[in-house]
């Protein structure tokens, strides 16, 4: 114990220079993820490490920005660890591990201040939060998103840590003088509904999937921005992205009167550029509905189609056993014609019988 195993260095630039490191206020550290961990920085950004990478850039393997403040606390979604929750400035935010620019989910600002978070370990939905006003809140994102689902005052003092024991039904609170508070919580925010993880599940999904939609719009804008400043400063090679962006297809073409073409014959529309964010965030948040009811009606033909072939199946069965069933009458009538030729051949042959017995007795007298 006399001197670390291993060092490394919280360094944004990724180079794991110690001049350029920062300080860490918080640690997470995820058990099945063994090689992992994250560090929330007292300049509000959030480091993700990996202990195995060869290289200094390896090392630190991702940047997210965070907070406006320092971080305090940093937990995994027990339950999803791909998902995990940071409070820091104002407010508590749920990020994607692979959503680098901006949170999933957050709470609204307020005016006292958060100083720290953690999940339920029984409730996938359900974390707790402190603040310097001296009130707990608990946050269940299934029922309520713009306000906690229960907060009440635990002292007068500022709050600055909170705990859940294994079974979820306990929370420990410390305040500033050093005095901690043990609540028992009611059943509602122990027991977990029947399908909860699911409905977690995929609200996370789905919220995972709009910020990525937003990502890619930005994206876009970004190419369009950079494609107007290389034609109005000349010609000059292309930056990487916008050559990929390119080669997709992706890349609208600009229609009369300066008006950007929507892909569709005939109509144009104002470049997104020349919107307002409200504007842009409308458009596309209806692009995003408008493919997820192509995906709907995509499934709807999937099954329609696949409940055509069955029935076709179960018709071709029909017909097998109508082809069976004749092939068993057709067998039952030769049979039946069998039986009565048999029946004449008998006949016939016992009249003659009697006839040579009859001539048999005429011949004697």
């Amino acid at each position: 114990m006399s001197e670390p195993t291993e060092v490394l260095y919280l360094d944004p630039t990724k180079n794991q220079d110690l001049n350029c490191s920062i300080g860490a206020y918080a640690l997470e550290y995820e058990p099945t993820i063994p090689t992992k961990f994250m560090a929330g920085t007292e300049q509000g950004m959030i480091i993700s490490c990996n202990r195995k990478g060869k290289t200094a850039a390896e090392k630190v393997a991702a940047i997210f920005p965070g907070h406006k403040g320092p971080v305090y606390a940093l937990q995994r979604n027990p339950f999803f660890p791909k998902f995990f929750l940071s409070v820091g400035d104002w407010s508590a935010r749920i990020w994607a591990e692979d959503m680098r620019d901006d949170p999933i989910m957050w709470t609204p600002y307020h005016e006292s201040g958060v100083t720290d978070g953690r999940w339920s370990p029984v409730r996938p939905g359900l974390f707790f939060m402190t603040r310097l006003n001296g009130y707990l809140e608990l946050w269940d994102f299934v029922f309520k998103h713009q306000e906690p689902t229960l907060k009440f005052k635990v002292s007068n003092d500022s709050l600055h840590c909170v705990r859940v024991n294994e079974g979820g039904f306990l929370v420990a609170v410390g305040s500033k003088p050093g005095v901690t508070t043990i609540l028992e919580l009611s059943a509602g925010f122990t027991a977990p509904s029947k399908n909860e993880k699911a409905t977690v599940g995929a609200m996370l999904e789905r919220e995972w999937h709009r910020e990525k939609i937003l990502e890619t719009r930005a994206k876009e804008l970004r190419v369009k921005a950079k494609k107007k400043a290389l034609a109005e400063s000349g010609p000059m090679e292309l930056e990487d992205d916008q050559k990929t962006f390119e080669a997709s297809g992706n890349v609208e073409k600009s229609g009369p009167e300066g008006k950007e073409k929507t892909g569709e014959e005939g109509e144009y529309n104002i470049p997104e550029e020349q919107l307002s964010p409200n504007e842009l965030l409308k458009k596309i948040e209806k692009e995003f509905f408008e493919q997820i009811e192509e995906e709907k009606h995509r499934r709807e033909e999937e099954n329609d189609a696949r409940n055509q072939r069955l029935e076709s199946l179960n018709g071709g069965g029909n017909e097998l056993e109508e082809e069976e069933e004749e092939k068993e009458k057709e067998e039952e009538g030769e049979t039946e014609k069998d039986e009565d030729h048999n029946q004449v051949s008998v006949n016939e042959s016992e009249e003659e019988t009697i006839e040579n017995s009859e001539e048999a007795e005429d011949d004697q007298s």
